[in-house]
């Protein structure tokens, strides 16, 4: 008798504050609120859509064949800092 397992694959893509999500919820309309958001982000800018499709199309690739159970987030660094607010910029 032989038994064949049958491999469940789950992955998902953590996304942070990308253009998309920021021109959805108008927060460029508030440029106060825009800088205090992209403040948080260690990378100092927020995601292009392609740099969150990039992650989505290496999970769905080969490449990522043996990844199961995993979150990968592409959020400039968002996540690390906890989305604490960086200190502020000295005035000029």
């Amino acid at each position: 008798m032989s038994a064949s397992r049958k491999a469940v694959v789950v992955t998902a893509a953590g996304s942070g504050i990308g253009r998309a999500a920021a021109e959805l919820f108008a927060v460029h309309d508030d440029p106060e609120r825009a800088a205090d958001l992209t403040r948080r982000i260690p990378l100092g800018r927020w995601a292009e859509p392609r740099e969150q499709a990039g992650v989505i199309w290496f999970l769905a690739s080969p490449a990522a064949s043996y990844i199961t159970g995993e979150v990968i987030v592409s959020d400039g660094g968002l996540s690390a800092s906890n989305g604490l607010f960086l200190p502020p910029a000295p005035a000029p």
